[in-house]
């Protein structure tokens, strides 16, 4: 996970002990909390992609608002084109999200890959989120885009708390 790309970034390695996929508000447990370094709003990573943020942090223990949970929205673009928008669960499964507000003349490709578009303080820039699956005009101005999700929620065993490191 520590990508040239990252290098300005620490990574706090965990454990999922609790996880969530069936609900409409779907938290994870990690078996690391404030001692080790976690921090709320911290970006959640693992080796598949973006997993969520941080919410709650105890001293051994931290929540993380799944990105399966309805009430997170993630700033997404197409890895290609460099277009963003907003990224949010469909609500039905575990691997579905939508990409939403792209303009109706970029160029949409089946399989085109979705990744961080670094547009906020607690996600950085170029974490894998999925691939494009399908796409329709909506309002004829912008595309509704289908997102399959390379997270397999169902098992993200091992994770890693992302935190900006101030160091030069």
């Amino acid at each position: 996970m520590d990508t040239g790309a990252n290098k300005k970034y620490v990574f706090i390695h965990a454990r999922v002990i609790n996880n969530s996929t069936d609900k409409q508000y779907n938290y994870i447990t990690l078996n690391r909390g404030n001692k080790d370094g976690i921090e709320k709003e911290m970006a959640v990573v693992c080796s598949d992609g973006i997993v969520g943020v941080v919410k709650e942090v105890s001293e051994n223990f931290s929540s993380v608002i799944s990105l399966l949970n309805l009430n997170i929205k993630i700033n997404a673009k197409i890895k290609k084109s460099g277009y963003f928008g907003p990224l949010q669960w469909t609500g039905t499964g575990y691997r579905k999200a939508v990409l939403s507000d792209i303009p109706h003349h970029v160029k949409i490709t089946l399989g085109d890959t979705i990744v961080t578009s670094g547009f906020s303080a607690m996600i950085p820039e170029g974490y894998m989120i999925g691939v494009i699956s399908d796409f329709k005009l909506k309002g004829g101005n912008y595309y509704e885009i289908e997102v399959d999700l390379s997270t397999d929620f169902k098992k993200p065993e091992k994770c890693a708390g992302h935190k900006k490191s101030f160091q030069r």
